[in-house]
């Protein structure tokens, strides 16, 4: 009965400690994996946001040409041999000086969105590092727990030799005074 107990015991030991070795592997590979699948995000809306600004700012270039030439005067067609030509208009330099500032105010807007959103990922970013750290930290502290079992059961092996060996050198007394 005695061997029995000693038997179900290690092996109680051993799966907890099997048990506590893949919950910590587990929770690793998972950390690893949403990193991963986090950076990736942050990459795609990234460049998505860096390719909608620029095509933004294009068609803001676009409609303030257009504000320009519309302030500057509606061109008159003149027929010439039948066929309707635009005359060239030329840009005021007043016209000009409100599309540069209008392109300078949104350079500024998209320095200021740029900012914004590089805050806001470094945000994430720590929150994310917070995170894994505290994923590590969780590790560790299985690990030593793993350790601590491991030396408990390594100090239960040895309690329950010396045991057996009192037993037996018991025993071999119990014997000899019957013998006698």
């Amino acid at each position: 009965m005695f061997l029995a107990t000693k038997g179900s015991l290690g092996e109680m030991a051993d799966n907890h400690v099997k048990e506590l070795e893949e919950a910590a592997k587990t929770r690793a590979e998972e950390v690893t994996k949403l990193r991963a699948q986090h950076d990736e995000e942050v990459s795609a809306l990234a460049q998505e946001k860096s390719q909608l600004l620029t095509r933004l700012s294009d068609l803001e270039g676009e409609l303030a040409t257009a504000k320009a030439a519309l302030a500057a005067g509606p061109a008159t067609p003149s027929k010439s041999n039948g066929s309707a030509h635009q005359r060239t208009s030329s840009v005021s330099r007043e016209d000009l000086q409100k599309l540069h500032e209008a392109h300078n105010a949104r350079m500024h807007d998209i320095e200021a969105e740029h900012q914004r959103a590089m805050r806001a990922m470094q945000e994430e970013l720590e929150i994310m590092r917070a995170k894994a750290d505290d994923l590590q930290q969780e590790v560790a502290r299985k690990t030593m727990e793993i350790q601590y079992l491991e030396q408990d059961q390594e100090e239960n092996q040895d309690q329950i030799t010396r045991l057996k060996e009192d037993l037996e050198h018991l025993q071999e007394q119990l014997k000899a005074k019957e013998d006698a």
